[in-house]
């Protein structure tokens, strides 16, 4: 999980270093990558949060990370709230409970 650069940083990760990571909770994220390597990610999931009133991470950066994602094969959901730059505890149990899950689901550690 990352919040701000640390979920650009983890974003990057999944795109550059595909088998790294089976599943990742990005919050308030963006695309950083110019040209995002094409990279197989069938096997992840992915979690982005954000405020629809965000003026670091826009709605629009974060769609565009969603579709990165999306298009090289990931199960991708967003999680909106109606705040900015934050990350409000109702998300954060909402990853828990969208990790636990993932877990239940898939019956294998998150971690390769």
């Amino acid at each position: 999980m990352g919040f701000s650069n640390g979920a650009n940083i983890a974003a990057a990760l999944l795109l550059v270093t595909p088998d790294l990571l089976r599943a990742a909770v990005l919050a308030a994220p963006m695309p950083i990558l110019d040209r995002p390597p094409q990279a197989d990610l069938s096997a992840v999931a992915a979690l982005l949060i954000s405020g629809r009133r965000d003026p670091i991470a826009a709605p629009s950066d974060v769609e565009t990370l969603a579709a990165t994602l999306s298009d090289a094969g990931a199960n991708v959901e967003v999680l909106w709230h109606g705040g900015g730059h934050e990350l409000p505890k109702s998300c954060v149990q909402a990853a828990r409970g969208w990790l636990d899950k993932l877990r239940q689901a898939t019956a294998i550690d998150l971690l390769p």
